[in-house]
C-alpha cells in the first residue's frame, strides 16, 4: 500500500509540475491571439442613459460602459471624482488591402475585471461582435488610465 501511495504522490507532483507553468502562460497565449489593437473613436456626444456596466479601477476612478440603442458599438467613459476624463466609441475597424476602412458591430458588452498588463493596466470585457461572435477582449490603459486601445478574441 505504501508503494502505491508513493507512486500516486509522485505522479500527482509530476503532473502539477507540468501543468502549473502552462496555466500561467495560457493567458499570454490567449492575449497573443487577440485581434486588434483597435483605437475606436473619441466620443463627445452627451449620454442620457445609465451605464450598462461599471467597474471601479482605483479610489474615485471608475470605468463606465454604455450599450447605446442608437449605436452599433458601446461607449466607454473614464470618470474620476465624478468628472468625465474621456469617452471612446469602441468601434473595431481596419484598413483592408484596397485602402477601404472596414468596421463591424460590437454589442452586449460587459466589463469584467481590472488586471496588470505589459502596457500598464487592462480591463477584461465580454461582448458579441461581427468578426467573432460571443467573445472576450481587453481594453488597454496606461498606469494613469489613459486609453491605449482595445483587442478582441475571435
Amino acid at each position: 500500500m505504501n508503494k502505491l501511495y508513493f507512486a500516486v504522490t509522485v505522479l500527482v507532483l509530476l503532473l502539477l509540475i507540468w501543468l502549473v507553468p502552462k496555466f500561467f502562460t495560457a493567458s499570454k497565449y490567449w492575449e497573443s491571439t487577440l485581434r486588434g489593437p483597435y483605437q475606436g473613436q473619441i466620443y463627445k456626444r452627451p449620454i442620457q442613459s445609465a451605464p450598462s456596466s461599471i467597474l471601479s479601477l482605483a479610489d474615485n476612478v471608475q470605468l463606465n460602459l454604455y450599450n447605446l440603442s442608437d449605436r452599433d458599438c458601446p461607449v466607454i467613459e473614464l470618470k474620476k471624482d465624478n468628472d468625465i476624463l474621456w469617452r471612446r466609441l469602441m468601434l473595431p475597424s481596419y484598413i483592408d488591402s484596397d485602402g477601404k476602412i472596414k468596421t463591424t458591430f460590437l454589442r452586449d458588452a460587459k466589463l469584467i475585471k481590472l488586471t496588470e498588463s505589459e502596457l500598464g493596466k487592462a480591463v477584461y470585457f465580454s461582448c458579441y461582435w461581427g468578426w467573432g461572435g460571443e467573445e472576450a477582449g481587453l481594453i488597454d490603459f496606461t498606469d494613469e488610465f489613459e486609453f491605449i486601445s482595445f483587442r478582441i478574441s475571435w
